[in-house]
């Protein structure tokens, strides 16, 4: 073989495996993009449940009729489900408005168990699973939201009970200069300013 036949052969190698490298990464692509279709339509409500009973989390389905059909242990025990039916209306009229919309929806979810029980904070993200159903996957915040309001409170707090040290501290700090020339008035603001600084000290150590 001489070199323009090698050449010619070799030009004829690499088009044909560019070719064949082009079909197979084509046809890998197609069958990716096939796969969340494929999987939607064979998840079943029960397959759902026994997948979000895996992460612990609690999550229900629901039919059509908004009758519960399949939930977690989780969401059993956070009370919102009795006789097959969602215990507050406030999750029903938002799996309702998921059903209807055929899309995912996110919302924050009051919810009273019973009079003798505190109000419960629920984030609930609600999907159509198929045309018949309808999934709830529900998180409690109520431990979170209690939190983030103390923590806001505290940050309001502190911050009120800072503003009057460093207040006084740069007002005395201010007569200092102008009374430089006043030994007696240095000494009475310098005083004055040790005590507003150890105060300063004392709430941000409690800080």
């Amino acid at each position: 073989m001489n070199n323009i036949q090698a050449l010619i052969l070799g030009i004829c190698l690499g088009s044909a495996l560019a070719w064949l490298v082009t079909v197979m990464f084509t046809r890998e692509k197609r069958e990716e993009e096939k796969v969340p279709n494929t999987l939607a339509l064979k998840t079943s409500p029960a397959d759902a449940i026994a997948f979000l009973e895996v992460l612990a989390v609690a999550g229900i389905v629901l039919d059509r009729f908004d009758n519960v059909i399949g939930s977690t242990v989780l969401a059993q025990d956070m009370g919102l489900i009795e006789y097959s039916k969602l215990t507050s209306p406030e999750l029903k009229e938002f799996a309702t408005r998921a059903r209807i919309s055929k899309e995912t929806l996110t919302e924050d979810v009051s919810f009273t168990r019973n009079q003798r029980t505190a109000k419960v904070e629920l984030s609930v993200r609600a999907t159509s699973l198929d045309d018949d159903h309808t999934i709830l996957v529900v998180e409690d915040r109520t431990e979170a939201r209690r939190f983030e309001e103390t923590r806001r409170d505290f940050v309001e707090n502190i911050s009120h009970e800072l503003k009057t040290p460093i207040s006084t501290i740069s007002l005395l700090s201010e007569a200092l200069q102008i009374a430089v020339d006043n030994p007696e008035q240095v000494k009475k603001f310098a005083k004055n300013l040790q005590r507003e600084s150890k105060r300063l000290g004392s709430l941000v150590k409690e800080i």
